[in-house]
């Protein structure tokens, strides 16, 4: 008779079922035991071996599966479950109805006005055309000569008032030499003046910067009397303001050599004013001698030397000052005191 021997401390699980004889365990069987393990290493491979059962006292580990991929990685990590939302009200679900169909309505709402034709932008007004005021009527030829020959007012009572009030200064051009311009001889010296028996009206102003000044003048201003497009250009003389500013009425005469056809008849261009002479220099105060002493020194701004076109300029007081004090050292034959009296026997200079 056989029986099965399993010495579990020496020999592996695959080959605890092998028969074994009955007999007394010799040394050799001891031996042979002792050596198995190594023998059942290159058997591990057969058939049989993965077959044998696993020991007794020993519990089978479950099999873990093998993921295949990553994903089936993911999916087998267990997350936690969030408790149930709460369940909504009746006056919930009619709001979240009432929120759709409102949503709905303005997407349709939206759709159909996509569908009408974008309004033209609105055209801007145009400014109210600017009421042309209506011409004065004409006058005639006589009229506007009447109009030119009677007595006009020393004191403009329109003009504005002066501030700061007191005496200003200018500077008034005329032509000396003859010039003939439109078939008419145009010519006006300081020697033309003093022998006026009347005061001189400074007419033909046909600048609006020069009219202004003319505007801005008042009785008993003084101005030089200048000389200009000529051989010695200069400041020859002083004359005084008689009269304030009144209507230029050669401006509308047609036969007259400072005539505008566009000027009004009713004379309110163009102005003049009324001068008379107070003194004839000895010597004339060249316009090369102004340039040359312009310099850093009172005349460095004068209107003269910089708005040389200018008919009619503006004069400070110290510009002023200056000029007499050129005018007085051009004197070599010590004339000046002479020279003013004699400037008061001309016919202009008490003209009234």
């Amino acid at each position: 008779t056989t029986f099965t021997y399993r010495p579990s401390h020496f020999l592996p699980s695959c080959l605890l079922d092998l028969p074994i004889a009955h007999t007394q365990p010799t040394f050799q069987s001891r031996v042979a035991a002792l050596t198995m393990p190594a023998v059942t290493r290159s058997l591990r491979s057969s058939t049989r071996l993965d077959k044998a059962a696993p020991p007794a006292d020993k519990k089978p580990s479950p099999a873990k599966p093998k993921p295949s991929t990553k994903t089936e990685k993911k999916t087998n990590k267990q997350t936690p479950q969030s408790p149930p939302p709460p369940k909504a009200t009746a006056g919930q679900k009619r709001k979240a109805a009432a929120s759709i169909e409102k949503e709905e309505e303005t997407k349709a709402e939206a759709i159909d006005h996509e569908d009408e034709p974008k309004p033209k932008p609105a055209k801007k007004a145009k400014k109210p055309a600017a009421v042309k005021k209506e011409a004065p009527p004409k006058k005639t030829k006589d009229e506007l000569k009447a109009l030119r020959d009677a007595p006009v007012p020393d004191v403009n009572a329109e003009a504005e008032p002066r501030d700061p009030p007191g005496s200003r200064y200018w500077l008034m051009k005329s032509e000396p030499d003859v010039r003939i311009e439109d078939g008419y001889e145009i010519k006006f010296s300081i020697d033309d003046l003093a022998a006026k028996k009347t005061p001189e009206g400074w007419e033909g102003i046909r600048n609006y910067v020069a009219r202004n000044n003319l505007r801005g003048m008042r009785k008993g201003d003084k101005a030089f009397f200048y000389h200009s497009n000529c051989k010695e250009p200069g400041v020859v003389g002083i004359m005084s303001i008689a009269k304030e500013h009144s209507p230029d009425w050669n401006a509308c005469i047609n036969d007259n050599p400072y005539y505008d056809d566009s000027a009004p008849h009713d004379g309110s261009k163009w102005s003049l004013v009324h001068v008379k002479i107070e003194h004839k220099f000895p010597r004339i105060v060249p316009l090369s001698l102004l340039k040359e002493s312009r310099g850093n020194g009172p005349l460095q701004n004068m209107e003269l030397l910089k708005q040389s076109r200018l008919s009619v300029n503006k004069v400070t007081r110290e510009e002023w000052d200056e000029v007499i004090r050129m005018a007085k050292e051009l004197d070599e034959d010590k004339e000046w005191d002479k020279t003013v009296e004699g400037s008061k026997k001309f016919p202009n200079y008490t003209a009234a």
